[in-house]
């Protein structure tokens, strides 16, 4: 899993990876390895109290506390948490990939005359619901994207006609797959 920590306006790409049913896993934080041990409750963030990570760079141990700040929500994709490791206390944002790549296109889709549609998850593509030059209205499904067993809509986010259609049913993609062209129409 990859989140993106911004801590005092400077952001950290932060991927975990589980090593063993112990209770240990393993950070790569801005690509240095941290192993890590959960001294408190696990689950995502939005379920913690009060967490409590031991997280050991080379010989160097350090306890950090994960406070809840206010948990994402509605169009909040980020969670916030506050984080006290010994007497500081910082506040840090917390967003998923996913939410990444959807914030980053939405603002794009209401200036643009163009928009190229990216896939905002790996998986494959089930069924083309439009075709090229056809007109379509915000919010229309383009296509489903089956991932994890779950269909996904893939919808329009500006009123326009397909420029290009870039994927074919049964076709697998990765996020960031560029999926479908845009060209903008007058509201």
């Amino acid at each position: 899993m990859r989140l993106h920590v911004t801590i005092a306006g400077k952001e950290h790409v932060v991927e975990l990876r589980a090593e063993d049913g112990s209770g240990r896993a393993v950070a790569v934080v801005d690509g240095r390895e941290v192993r890590l041990e959960a001294l408190g409750p696990g689950g995502p963030p939005a379920s913690w109290g009060n967490a409590e990570v031991a997280a050991t760079d080379g010989a160097a141990r350090v306890t950090v506390v994960a406070l809840p700040g206010g948990a994402a929500g509605a169009g909040n994709p980020r969670s916030r948490l506050r984080l006290a490791c010994g007497r500081h206390v910082v506040a840090a944002e917390v967003q998923s990939e996913r939410d990444r790549l959807r914030s980053v296109a939405k603002p794009a889709a209401r200036r643009a005359e163009r928009l190229v549609v990216a896939s905002t998850l790996p998986g494959v593509i089930r069924r083309v619901l439009c075709r090229q030059g056809a007109e379509v209205e915000e919010g229309q499904a383009l296509l489903t994207l089956e991932a994890m067993k779950m269909e996904n809509e893939v919808r329009a986010e500006l009123k326009g006609r397909v420029r290009a259609l870039l994927v074919r049913e049964g076709q697998v993609v990765n996020a960031g797959d560029l999926l479908v062209e845009i060209e903008a129409r007058a509201p």
